[in-house]
């Protein structure tokens, strides 16, 4: 019985547009995706849909996560791909990172942890904006890139998709602080 409302649980959470850390946690401020980043349309000549089930290949086996022959196919090439914006405590500009379901990331709770799924995707874009949590499920077309790239803050970056230009000014941009001066 405690699974099955567990489960109930998690299927309204995430549907909803909201995550366990989330719940856990407490919520931060999120906008919803402007329709340009939400919309169903059909996929552009020389467009691979690619989910985030198909990155590896399963079960994991011993070795741990091996990249899936479709996703190695598909290094250098346009993809789309659908996930929700890992919300940051401290968002990294020209980054965002895109999971396959709500995730948040929470840096001063415990910092020995990581609340990462392991098949996360994070997207490039010109580094002079710093893009808002979108909460609910986005569509990110770019250039994919495969190989560990250390990012800012740490972490390795094994899958990179280098956001389409045309959807650079679709990102909701965090406002800039007020910068105060003293006469």
């Amino acid at each position: 019985m405690y699974r099955s409302r567990f489960g109930q649980l998690t299927a309204l959470l995430i549907s909803s547009g909201l995550s366990l850390s989330l719940w856990a946690h407490g919520t931060t401020a999120t906008v919803a995706p402007p329709a340009a980043l939400t919309a169903a349309s059909a996929l552009a000549e020389g467009v691979t849909e690619l989910t985030f089930r198909e990155l590896y290949q399963m079960p994991v086996g011993p070795r741990g996560l091996v990249p899936s022959p479709k996703l190695l196919a598909l290094d250098g090439k346009q993809v789309r791909v659908t996930g929700f914006m890992v919300a940051e405590d401290e968002p990294l500009a020209g980054r965002l990172i895109l999971a396959p379901i709500p995730t948040q990331l929470l840096g001063e709770d415990e910092p020995e942890s990581d609340d990462l799924p392991p098949n996360v995707i994070y997207v490039n874009f010109p580094s002079g904006i710093q893009a808002h949590s979108m909460r609910g499920q986005i569509r990110l077309n770019g250039i994919l890139h495969l190989g560990a790239v250390p990012q800012p803050d740490g972490r390795l970056a094994a899958v990179r998709l280098e956001l389409s230009p045309q959807l650079v000014p679709y990102l909701p941009a965090v406002p800039a602080t007020p910068t105060h001066s003293s006469h």
